[in-house]
């Protein structure tokens, strides 16, 4: 008799259902190995999470809907905003996910392990955000990490400027203009070797910043340079564990 396939719930907890949409294309068309994936948008609140008050604002219309008999359904949980959101932390206390050993993770977390995961001996990694409030609030998620992140690893957050739900609204050539601009000034900052796009909006936005990373260094060390994407970071960890 076949097992059955493990189930994941990625969560998007801004209220834009059209960037859950493109999540979902994308998870499709990738590789996954026999894991069925549900998708799930917050019913109201923040239609772009733009900084940590967003983020809290956002749990409020999510939790509600995510009883013990919803979270029963499925063996993992990704939680596709990119910042130390605070569902999480919410999912992993609840009592269904604490008694079954359910996998929870966020896209955040999961950029961080895999660009720790790819970085030579010297080298560093950084994030490309949407608004400039990431900066800092990223920065100091990263800093909290400290017991798995070596700060002389960090080279910092740079922002393109523009909020989540402008990523897929505004004209292309504009958008990829942002994000090139704030992956150079990102690269300046040391000798990096991942660059993290910081939005789960980003998803598929990887061959821009790659471009920004072989114009900026040169075709040869351009090319060393990991684009992590945390959505696809997490699906992977997701994976492994689940298959494990």
């Amino acid at each position: 008799m076949q097992s059955k396939s493990p189930s994941v719930l990625l969560i998007n907890p801004n209220s834009n259902k059209g960037m859950t949409d493109t999540l979902e294309k994308v998870i499709k068309d990738f590789d996954v190995n026999h894991i069925k994936f549900d998708f799930f948008t917050a019913p109201g609140g923040p239609y772009s999470i733009d900084d940590e008050s967003d983020a809290e604002e956002s749990c409020k219309y999510c939790t509600p809907e995510l009883t013990n008999e919803k979270l029963g359904k499925y063996d993992g949980f990704i939680v596709a905003c990119y910042s130390k959101h605070p569902l999480v932390e919410w999912l992993q206390d609840q009592h269904v996910v604490k008694r079954d050993g359910k996998e929870v993770n966020g896209i955040f977390q999961a950029s961080v392990t895999k660009s720790l995961d790819v970085l030579g001996s010297k080298h560093t990694f950084g994030v490309v955000t949407t608004s400039k409030a990431w900066e800092r609030d990223l920065t100091d998620a990263v800093l909290k990490m400290s017991d798995v992140i070596p700060q002389d690893r960090f080279a910092g957050v740079k922002s393109t400027g523009l909020t989540a739900g402008e990523l897929h609204e505004l004209p292309v050539d504009e958008v990829a203009s942002k994000m090139k601009d704030a992956t150079k000034a990102l690269l300046k900052s040391g000798d990096m070797r991942a660059v993290c796009l910081g939005c789960a909006g980003m998803i598929g936005m990887d061959a821009v910043v790659g471009e920004a990373c072989i114009e900026a260094l040169g075709h040869d060390d351009g090319k060393k340079v990991e684009i992590v994407d945390g959505v696809l970071a997490a699906v992977r960890i997701m994976e492994s564990r689940l298959n494990s």
